[in-house]
């Protein structure tokens, strides 16, 4: 008898062990909120101890571009928020797929009926919604507004067409840099994209709204310059760096308004992206794709096609845009929406800014990173003649001389193992998708 309530009173204690163990772990790592006050809300972030960062999602910086806002440009906040839960990700701005259009003739002869889709097990950041410029916050933990770190802004990948501010997580660089005694806070942000950030044409360009995505980052800055002070940042140390169209856009912001850049930032670095040439707003740029879009949702006879577009249903919007390539898909370059001169944010070419001294005037890193060009040669093909190359170089580059094209095709061999070495990666997208694109980059 007492052999058998011994048995169960020690089953007892140990489970009321077990218990208080876990309910002292649970209790130790739920993670406690931290809380910041701005003029126009309050916003109550997470921390995460094992890493030592706190962290803020979906902090919005602009009004939501719905209704009368939608192909407009980009304000700023007018509603309050009264203790926002900045505990999760937001949504993303409205996303194109990642393949977009792939049904077009040529792109299927050449590929003999064979479906060429290596990247399509990989999703964009969901449908996205409009209501959607927020911004992500990560700093160390026990940040004061007092603590005065140095700023990095990251203007995210994905060819103007899809991404979102926390694809690429920043919690191993503000970490790193926490180890080397050098801490930092990181700001990444949202930004319009694919036609409801990058639309051109005549319409937009009476109206004075091209380059919403740009102006979108342009305000993002604002908001960083006037408020990061108050989670511990210092609006006179902010870099702003980018990858891809990140990069792009990036450059974009050290042209823009002639170079006039307002000591939103105090040095830039580019990986994998320039601001290319562009067409301008006021030669049409755009203007196809706008009169494609207007039709398909019924706004081409409308006597204000840009106002009949804001009160368009956002599927039909959404399904307009699917009809052009997507970046991974044959026909994405020259990019259907993508920066444009529009006269006032971008004022010209970026070698005539450059000629006229019409930068930015601080520290700048550029380069590259693997794998980069491999990835968008999906875009390009099918090139199979020079006379493909020439046309494609002819479209990319804004009709380039005949001297500039020799030139091109002289330093790009046509032995595909001289021209386009593809060195190995070591990355999972690497292990998983590269190496077959770089077969098809290769041909």
């Amino acid at each position: 008898m007492f052999q058998h309530w011994g048995k169960g009173l020690a089953f007892l204690i140990i489970a009321s062990l077990l218990l208080a163990v876990g309910l002292q772990f649970s209790f130790n790592t739920i993670a406690p909120h931290v809380k910041v006050e701005l003029d126009y809300g309050s916003f109550i972030g997470k921390t995460q101890p094992i890493l030592g960062l706190e962290r803020f999602y979906g902090i919005p910086f602009a009004e939501p571009p719905v209704g009368e806002l939608r192909f407009a440009n980009p304000i700023k906040p007018t509603k309050t928020y009264f203790n926002r839960d900045a505990t999760e990700r937001a949504p993303a701005c409205p996303q194109q797929t990642f393949g977009g259009n792939t049904s077009s003739e040529p792109y299927q002869s050449w590929l003999n009926g064979k479906k060429l889709n290596p990247l399509g097990h990989i999703k964009a950041f969901g449908p996205g919604q409009e209501d959607c410029l927020t911004l992500d916050i990560t700093r160390p933990a026990g940040t004061t507004n007092s603590s005065r770190l140095p700023v990095m802004f990251f203007i995210f990948p994905g060819g103007f067409n899809y991404g979102v501010s926390w694809q690429l997580t920043p919690k191993f660089l503000v970490k790193k840099s926490m180890d080397m005694g050098l801490p930092i806070i990181h700001v990444t942000a949202n930004h319009r994209l694919n036609a409801f950030g990058f639309l051109g044409g005549k319409e937009v360009a009476e109206a004075g709204v091209g380059n919403l995505g740009l102006k979108d980052q342009r305000l993002t800055m604002e908001w960083i310059k006037t408020y990061i002070s108050q989670f511990g940042g210092d609006p006179d140390k902010v870099t702003i760096y980018g990858e891809s169209s990140g990069a792009i856009s990036v450059s974009h912001h050290l042209m823009a308004h002639r170079g006039q850049h307002k000591n939103l930032f105090r040095a830039a670095i580019c990986h994998s992206g320039t601001a290319i040439p562009i067409g301008k707003l006021s030669d049409g740029a755009g203007q196809q794709a706008f009169d494609h879009i207007a039709k398909f949702v019924q706004c081409e006879t409308a006597s204000d096609k840009l106002g009949c577009l804001r009160k368009a249903p956002f599927k039909k919007l959404l399904k307009a845009v699917e009809m052009f390539p997507g970046t991974f898909s044959f026909g994405a370059f020259p990019l259907t929406f993508s920066p444009v001169v529009d006269g006032e944010f971008v004022t010209g070419s970026i070698q005539n800014a450059l000629k006229a001294g019409e930068f930015a005037k601080v520290p700048v890193i550029t380069g590259d990173v693997l794998d980069e060009g491999t990835v968008l040669a999906l875009g390009t093909l099918p090139l199979r003649t020079e006379e493909d190359l020439r046309s494609f170089i002819s479209k990319k580059f804004r009709d380039p001389t005949p001297e500039l094209i020799a030139k091109i095709l002289e330093v790009w061999p046509s032995d595909p193992k001289l021209g386009s070495p593809l060195p190995q990666g070591t990355s999972m997208l690497s292990r998983r998708s590269i190496n077959n694109i770089r077969q098809y980059s290769a041909m």
